[in-house]
């Protein structure tokens, strides 16, 4: 009964965070820009990524209700992650798998993915397709087949940069390329964005949980804590938990303490508040009492287990999310967990 009751007191603080934090935090580094370059300050609506080039529902501090906003009525708008969108009138072309082309003309939110002298977009709908725009110049749109020798005449008025001829038109090469004219055309604007990526880059994340575990015929409710250390996708952490399985009739049936060592991967899915991840971990696992060997196979007092699981962070601001994962050692295990990323 204690840790029903615990259970229900800890869900009652997950459901307090999700109602207040995005009402707050987010709203206060949220906010879009308009035509006439007035900053609104607000809460912008979680969507799909590919759904923002069409339009953002943003709400303002003193309004009630959301409002959808076009390519044509802003010009940008920022998410508290620091994710920027701008509005530009875009010219490209579209490729099927039989190279067939279909030529595109329209007023889109493009995803900026470079800031400096030289900014790099991409469509969120379409990824692959590239945008560059010089401070004060018109915006380019960088096609497969000649973009070399676009860059490479963007980028003649800076004598230190040479553009490959083997430069490849992937994210990651365009990326490297634009930040190294950035680099050498403005270069205190350049340290400042690197010296603001290694604040952000690095995460340190500390969560209680409460790990779950069920089987047809015992269950447990434990406690547990966790810290995780690592840059935006890869994390290195350990957690403590114990365990207590009962029987359907309430008598404890096994203790479960375990130490694990695991590592997380942050899944590259494109979205301002959700982020997948999946882990692997090494656990010791010590076993005081008597064990029915229908839940854990074996007859040793301390066992080794290898742990599997995938989770998902919801990021109710920029220091704050909420943690929920599910691990399969012998037997389903989830974890529920509140965040932060301390910077």
């Amino acid at each position: 009964m204690q840790n029903f009751r615990t259970l229900l007191a800890f869900v009652g603080l997950i459901v307090l965070c999700a109602y207040y934090f995005p009402t707050t935090t987010i709203a206060q580094n949220e906010f879009i820009i308009t035509l006439a370059g007035d900053t609104i300050s607000g809460h912008l609506r979680d969507q799909r990524v590919d759904l923002l080039c069409k339009g953002v529902s943003f709400r303002a501090k003193d309004e009630k209700q959301h409002r959808v906003y076009r390519p044509v009525e802003l010009r940008s708008f920022r998410f508290s992650d620091g994710d920027t969108f701008e509005s530009h009138h875009v010219e490209y072309v579209l490729k099927d798998r039989k190279q067939k082309e279909y030529p595109q003309e329209r007023q889109v939110f493009l995803r900026r993915i470079v800031q400096g002298e030289m900014n790099l977009y991409t469509l969120p709908d379409q990824p692959g397709v590239y945008f560059v725009k010089k401070s004060g110049e018109v915006i380019v749109t960088l096609c497969e087949e000649e973009f070399v020798s676009q860059l490479t005449q963007l980028m003649a008025d800076c004598i230190e940069v040479n553009v490959p001829t083997n430069l490849r038109y992937r994210y990651r090469d365009l990326v490297a390329q634009v930040l190294t004219y950035n680099k050498f055309m403005s270069p205190a604007a350049y340290q400042e964005d690197q010296e603001k990526s290694r604040r952000t880059v690095g995460r340190v994340t500390a969560f209680a949980s409460l790990p779950m575990a069920y089987h047809q015929d015992y269950g447990g409710i434990g406690r547990g804590a966790a810290v995780e250390m690592g840059g935006k996708q890869w994390g290195l952490g350990f957690s403590f938990e114990h365990v207590v399985g009962r029987r359907k009739t309430g008598e404890a049936a096994y203790k479960m303490t375990s130490f694990t060592l695991r590592t997380s991967y942050r899944l590259p899915v494109q979205s301002q508040r959700l982020s997948p991840y999946t882990f692997a971990g090494w656990s010791v696992i010590t076993l005081p009492l008597n064990v029915d060997h229908k839940v854990f196979p074996f007859d040793q007092r301390i066992n080794h287990r290898l742990e599997l699981g995938a989770g998902l962070d919801w990021h109710l601001s920029e220091q704050c999310y909420l943690r929920a994962e599910l691990a399969y050692p012998h037997f389903p295990n989830v974890r529920i967990g509140v965040g932060w990323l301390l910077r």
